[in-house]
């Protein structure tokens, strides 16, 4: 399964309570994945990874999401160098899609 998709957090403070109010990622290995984040894939996802996009000061954070099969494809040993210079490259892809400032 692969793909982009978009969805709408249920609730304020989603996303701090799946990261952490004061983390920018989550890797986890074994576990099942969340319909919140992967919807009708969620079944499949086996290990994951949600990195939190802060595209502007103006505007609610967001979720890079990735989600594996193999149930130690993402886990917290990881390191995370890449991921956060993809969250950048994104946050400002859209910030000057939107024309948003920073």
């Amino acid at each position: 399964v692969t793909g982009v998709q978009t969805c709408a957090l249920p609730i304020s403070g989603a996303i701090d309570a799946a990261i952490g109010p004061d983390k920018h990622a989550r890797l986890r290995s074994h576990i099942a994945g969340e319909e919140a984040f992967f919807g009708d894939i969620a079944r499949f996802v086996k290990s994951d990874v949600l990195m939190r996009l802060r595209v502007s000061s103006g505007s609610p954070d967001g979720v890079m999401c990735f989600g594996s099969r193999d149930p130690e494809s993402f886990g917290p040993e990881q390191s995370t160098e890449l991921l956060f210079f993809l969250a950048k490259v994104l946050e400002n892809t859209i910030r000057a899609w939107l024309d948003l400032p920073e």
